[in-house]
């Protein structure tokens, strides 16, 4: 039964991508995707819960050899089942979820007492949406909606992760799952490379609004010129230096406990291996031209984080998962 959750889970997680890859960061015609993501895996979330929290089934009293050897069993799956979901959603993972709000708090603080810059180049994007005029307090509605758009996609990825991190503990289907998404990652950015190197293509000027505290020079510097702009631009214009340093955060997280996994003997290789290596494209997807495909590679990226992630904090027997 668990495998066959497993399988389920990944094909949701490759769902998600395909909709953020088609769909995700294209105007207005998107906004049903992030409430979408949101109601799907929360409610993946739920049937995880309720299959983790499942009580025992009473059993007559231990008077033989086979029903004392059966409530061991099962006094030794409910064990595994409460460490299971101690580790999805305990220890580095509650860090990274208040990153993660520490992330959206200090994203109104911008949109609402945004910096003075330049105006830039128009990017069709939920939180460019969140910008308007620069200078004094607004928080328009269509400033909370598109913030809030931003949150749902967030909500959506810890719910993601709290799955994915639950399901790891099956190390004979975590190995090949990583393996597959690694190499689709890979193959994905070379291909994305690719594109960004013959693309002459640059954004039509319009109406973009600097919010980003201390990121005028580079507002003022390296995107003056008409470009084509990456997440780290959009990123570095919306959030500045302290939203930066907040999502760079967020990313080291993971695969610092991925790596220090290994030291304590807790994981293999080729989880770490994954895990590193898919971690380092999400960091180098960042500075490529910001489109849908790009958003959907991302989306693939923190999968796989997710994934090696609890596999390298999981202890539990993967036979009772």
């Amino acid at each position: 039964m668990h495998r066959a959750g497993f399988i389920f889970t990944m094909a949701a997680g490759f769902f998600s991508v395909f909709m953020l890859g088609w769909s995700g960061y294209a105007g207005p015609s998107a906004d049903w995707v992030y409430g979408f993501l949101a109601v799907f895996w929360s409610l993946l979330m739920m049937l995880r819960l309720m299959t983790l929290t499942e009580p025992a089934q009473a059993s007559k009293p231990a008077d033989g050899l086979a029903q004392k050897i059966i409530d061991s069993f099962r006094l030794r799956q409910e064990e595994n089942r409460q460490l299971i979901l101690e580790n999805a959603f305990g220890g580095s993972f509650i860090i990274f979820i208040s990153a993660g709000l520490l992330f959206a708090a200090w994203q109104i603080y911008c949109a609402a007492f945004p910096s003075e810059a330049a105006v830039f180049d128009e990017i069709n994007s939920p939180i460019s949406r969140f910008l308007s005029t620069a200078g004094g307090l607004s928080l328009s509605p269509a400033r909370l909606f598109s913030w809030g758009q931003g949150f749902l996609l967030f909500l959506s990825f810890c719910m993601m992760g709290f799955v994915l991190r639950s399901h790891s503990a099956d190390r004979s289907m975590t190995r090949p799952a990583l393996l597959i998404l690694c190499m689709y990652a890979v193959a994905a950015y070379i291909i994305f490379l690719d594109i960004a190197h013959t693309d002459g293509s640059v954004v039509k000027k319009a109406s973009l609004v600097g919010n980003g505290h201390d990121a005028a020079p580079y507002l003022l510097g390296s995107l003056a010129d008409e470009k084509s702009l990456s997440f780290f631009d959009i990123l570095l214009l919306e959030g500045g230096l302290g939203g930066l340093g907040i999502m760079t955060f967020l990313v080291f997280i993971p695969l610092c406990f991925i790596s220090f996994s290994v030291r304590q003997g807790r994981t293999d290789w080729l989880v770490v291996a994954c895990g590193v290596i898919t971690g380092l494209v999400l960091i180098m997807s960042v500075f490529l031209t910001f489109t849908p495909a790009v958003g959907g590679l991302m989306a693939l990226c923190i999968m796989a984080l997710f994934l090696a992630w609890g596999a390298s904090e999981n202890n539990a027997l993967p036979s009772f998962a």
